[in-house]
């Protein structure tokens, strides 16, 4: 999943260096990887669950996830406004000295990154994995 991850921050930057709105390149960025990981690991992320999650669950997680790698990367392309709200949520995401150790913080899951309400990318059709069984991502 960290590459995946990282390959989503690096479009949404290539994108924005490009001069393509924020919001829809972190969502084209986060449905080319949901898509990804729909058609290759039957929408299993391994550190999440080992159920599939829905499309939409999928989708809001990878969103999420090209925001936050897009911070990090690239923080400079990303509007004042995110980076105040991720950089917030991430300081109060840390762990407590009594967390169990190797927990993610709050929102590298897929929960909505704060004050953002995830956009999913312009729907397109889906396909079902028809090949050997799926893979979970990692």
């Amino acid at each position: 999943m960290a590459l995946y991850t990282r390959m989503a921050g690096v479009n949404v930057c290539i994108a924005r260096a490009a001069g393509v709105e924020f919001d829809k390149a972190a969502a084209i960025a986060g449905e080319t990887i949901a898509q990804v990981i729909q058609d290759q690991h039957g929408r299993v992320i391994a550190v999440v669950s080992q159920r599939p999650l829905t499309l939409e669950d999928l989708r809001r997680g990878t969103f999420n996830s090209a925001v936050l790698a897009a911070v990090e990367i690239c923080p400079n392309q990303v509007p004042p406004g995110v980076l105040k709200d991720v950089q917030a949520a991430l300081e109060r995401a840390e762990p407590s000295p009594a967390a169990p150790p190797g927990r993610a913080p709050q929102g590298a899951s897929g929960a909505a990154a704060p004050g953002r309400t995830p956009r999913p990318a312009p729907a397109r059709p889906t396909s079902t994995p028809t090949s050997t069984p799926a893979t979970p991502a990692r």
